[in-house]
């Protein structure tokens, strides 16, 4: 049997100018239930300048990118930016994410930034 898959989206909203010291920037949560980490996205409606925004997602307090050059970001003059390379790929019910703003920009800070995370999740018929 092949398995069939949902795709849900995580979608936080960083309003304003985005700060240095950007640790926990959102609530932290837990998962509803078990998958894998498919897409990380980054839009934001003024473009960093300078240096590109980086935003690193954390599972119960660690990087999902062990590889840090590839956490997602959006280069500098640019308003998106995605990717969907992980180190770490799986999660399960319970585990606690959380959202971190690594840089923003070191001429204008990006702002008003909208951060997603795709998942993958098997379904069971």
């Amino acid at each position: 049997m092949v398995p069939t898959y949902f795709y849900p989206v995580l979608t936080l909203f960083l309003d304003g100018a985005q700060t240095t010291g950007g640790t926990k920037k959102s609530w932290s949560f837990p998962m509803p239930y078990a998958g894998s980490f498919y897409e990380a996205l980054l839009k934001a409606t003024t473009a960093p300048t300078g240096a590109a925004i980086i935003v690193d997602w954390h599972k119960n307090g660690t990087t999902i990118w062990a590889t840090q050059a590839n956490r997602v970001q959006i280069a500098a003059t640019a308003t998106y930016g995605t990717q969907a390379a992980f180190d770490t790929t799986a999660f399960v019910e319970g585990d606690i994410m959380t959202v971190d703003v690594d840089q923003i920009g070191s001429t204008i800070a990006g702002s008003d930034m909208v951060v997603l995370l795709k998942l993958k999740v098997p379904v069971t018929p």
